[in-house]
């Protein structure tokens, strides 16, 4: 989804079916606080392309979503589709996959609560879809995990006003 407000899961869909690799295979650090959390893996092998939705938990995670900041996703060669994946497809040989959060705004791995339109920032136009969601149930802008945007969220999305990433 283009929000990161919260970022719950991670799909990652190679262009072959690669097996049922490990939540082991894949890596994801937090590049400030340099924590990485817990990952789980779900695997979808029912097509030609192999589909592994991780999701998060320990240190980096706040309520079941990353904690704000750039992260970068690391996909070990070795565990992949039995060793036998080439992850920069530049250099001779079996080579990790490593995807970095760069640029402004940022791209690829990045979160930070109240970003509804995932331009890496909280301002203005995140405020006005914030103000329609409080008092009611949009997960978007639920910082908690309790079910229901409140005053106690107000105050995550407050602290964050103003900030990019």
């Amino acid at each position: 989804a283009a929000q990161r407000s919260r970022v719950t899961t991670v799909a990652i869909t190679f262009d072959q079916n690669i097996g049922t690799p490990l939540a082991s295979a894949f890596q994801l650090q937090n590049q400030k606080s340099m924590l990485m959390p817990t990952l789980g893996a779900v695997v979808d092998n029912s097509g030609p392309t192999t589909v592994v939705t991780l999701s998060f938990s320990g240190s980096s995670v706040e309520s079941g979503s990353l904690a704000d900041g750039r992260y970068t996703l690391t996909i070990f060669a070795g565990s992949i589709n039995g060793g036998n994946f080439d992850g920069d497809m530049a250099t001779p040989g079996n080579n990790d996959y490593v995807l970095a959060s760069t640029g402004n705004p940022p791209n690829n791995i990045f979160r930070l609560f109240g970003d509804n339109d995932g331009d890496g920032t909280a301002a203005a136009n995140d405020f006005i879809q914030f103000r329609l969601a409080l008092g009611g149930n949009n997960a978007m802008f639920d910082f908690d995990g309790d079910g229901a945007v409140a005053a106690s969220d107000f105050i995550q999305f407050r602290l964050r006003f103003g900030g990019s990433i």
